[in-house]
């Protein structure tokens, strides 16, 4: 575990100039801004985009997450449903969705004077199915986490370690993740979504899966929670007007 802290440390302190960062809000995009913002000798800069895609509530943990690093976030807006290769939402989505972020970033990084940019993939990501990588690898985006063998469990840790309340948050994906592949991509869609699974929270529920496909929405929720969340069914049906409700296991 050293020699992986070690090798990062490395790698960061050879930078030879600003750099920015993709900053998500998740884990490992906090991991890598807090080990820039320790060990690098340039300014660095967290880039943020603040879209329909990211519920609310996530987008104010980052902005406490980004406070408690101590750091100033680059926020700029991505309109995502302007694009028709993700409102069509075929199964590179992904792909599109990270070579637009990350074109906005580089450049609005080199309007700053800023020639290098990051991203917080680590090396778990590199044996799954991640569309965004390849656009990462076309945009030449450097992911020093995943190049140092740093993993999840590392992460986990070492932020724990340095003592940030934010060590153990739930890994967050965007909303459109619960959008069945080849179902249109609404602005109604994502609100019901983020509506949902804020209802859920507010209830105190286990956040359970959600997906749409068509005019269908299934609820994934633990076997011991299913009883409970039938009494709000009326309550659920309310917020997804329109569409058909059916729990899974």
């Amino acid at each position: 575990m050293k020699k992986r802290l070690e090798t990062l440390k490395l790698w960061i302190r050879d930078i030879s100039g600003p750099i920015g960062l993709g900053f998500s809000g998740g884990v490992d995009s906090a991991f890598l801004l807090t080990a820039l913002s320790r060990w690098c000798r340039f300014p660095v800069r967290p880039f943020c985009a603040v879209s329909i895609f990211f519920p609310t509530r996530e987008q104010v943990s980052t902005a406490q997450i980004a406070n408690e690093i101590g750091v100033e976030p680059y926020y700029f807006t991505w309109e995502p449903l302007s694009q028709d290769p993700i409102r069509n939402n075929h199964a590179d989505r992904c792909y599109f969705c990270k070579k637009y972020i990350y074109t906005t970033i580089l450049d609005t990084a080199r309007q700053m004077g800023i020639k290098c940019i990051v991203d917080g993939t680590q090396a778990d990501d590199l044996g799954r199915h991640r569309p965004g990588l390849k656009a990462l690898e076309e945009l030449n985006i450097q992911t020093p986490l995943a190049d140092c063998g740093i993993d999840k469990d590392f992460i986990r840790y070492m932020l724990k370690e340095w003592e940030f309340g934010f060590w153990d948050k739930a890994s967050e994906s965007c909303l459109a993740t619960r959008i069945a592949t080849n179902t249109l991509i609404s602005n109604d869609n994502l609100k019901i979504i983020e509506k949902l699974e804020d209802f859920f929270i507010e209830k105190r529920f286990n956040l359970p899966k959600i997906r749409i496909i068509n005019k269908s929405i299934y609820i994934f929720a633990n076997v011991d929670e299913i009883e409970r969340i039938k009494m709000y069914f009326k309550e659920m049906e309310r917020i997804g007007e329109g569409f058909r409700f059916f729990l899974k296991i």
